[in-house]
């Protein structure tokens, strides 16, 4: 039987730029995706899901494609797919088993955002031994340890500093780019106030939004409103409304429960280490057996099992 092909674009597509389709028409790629998905990995495959604003219906006519694919440990990791498909974007994140188990219970400053990929997927397939397995990511990702969800805010509030040090420079002398650096401290303010409701958003695009709807620090809704409404004159107000907000926000944040100590003490990065570390060396409760790497390397920051803390 010859084997499915993925849906590819042509030089003439990436010229056009994206092009509008519908919902069920992405649906049909993402179809085709995990038909692919299947005739390559065979039974190693574990999972198939959507993720992003297509998972959640609310994509819009120029929205890309976002899936991600778990397969078994002894099929070995491969890489993620990113693509011009024709009239839009493709991407497939490909994992193993434990890299799917590693990256779903992992904790920094970006869970509100990154960890909706599990959080908010939407199953498309589950091989029959693994039923649930999608739900089970989902449950891990959207669990946060006290400790972890305190050094992710002090995270957050390292970020606002950095930021905020940019646009009083930006006061002091040359303007700059206040619009962008007021960004880069409304951000991680975002993060920081999902973080005290243990809200993950929906994607990047919503995060505006959808933060919004959440009660943050004197000053969070006023500042929100001027990144929302554009353009900003004179530059000094924006720089302003980001000083009100700071204000507040230490205070608040202790009132809220969240400890911002950890921001007073070097917060440990390991060398040479990007995103989540090895794999956990628990993994009885998904019945996966032992893990394929030495436990030596179960000793990383902030490593939790899937379903309990460790």
């Amino acid at each position: 039987m010859p084997r499915p092909f993925l849906p590819q674009g042509a030089p003439a597509d990436l010229a056009a730029g994206p092009q509008q389709l519908s919902h069920d028409e992405r649906l049909a790629i993402a179809d085709a995706v995990l038909s692919w998905l299947r005739a390559e990995h065979g039974d190693d495959l574990v999972a198939v899901a959507l993720f992003g604003s297509t998972a959640s219906k609310s994509d819009g006519p120029f929205s890309d494609v976002q899936m991600w694919s778990v397969v078994e440990d002894r099929a070995g990791p491969r890489p993620d797919l990113e693509w011009i498909w024709g009239p839009g974007k493709l991407t497939v994140e490909r994992m193993t088993v434990t890299q799917a188990i590693t990256r779903a219970a992992w904790v920094d400053g970006r869970w509100p955002v990154a960890q909706a990929r599990f959080v908010r997927a939407r199953p498309l397939w589950e091989a029959s031994r693994q039923q649930g397995f999608v739900q089970r990511l989902h449950a891990a990702a959207a669990d946060l340890p006290e400790a972890a969800r305190r050094e992710a805010a002090a995270e957050c509030v390292l970020e606002m500093y950095t930021a905020l040090g940019k646009l009083r420079t930006c006061r002091a002398g040359p303007k700059g780019d206040v619009v962008r650096i007021a960004f880069d401290f409304g951000e991680p303010l975002m993060r920081l106030v999902a973080l005290r409701h243990r809200y993950v958003f929906g994607s990047s695009r919503r995060m505006l939004a959808e933060a919004h709807q959440l009660d943050g620090p004197p000053g969070y809704q006023p500042l929100l409103e001027r990144l929302a409404a554009g353009p900003y004159r004179p530059p000094d107000e924006l720089v302003g409304a980001v000083d009100d907000c700071w204000a507040g926000v230490i205070t608040w944040a202790q009132d809220e429960g969240l400890d911002l100590s950890a921001c007073l003490t070097p917060i440990h990065q390991p060398a040479g280490v990007e995103g989540p570390p090895e794999p956990p060396a628990d993994r009885d409760e998904l019945g996966l057996g032992p893990p394929p790497l030495p436990a030596a390397a179960a000793k990383r920051r902030r490593r939790r099992g899937m379903f309990g803390r460790r």
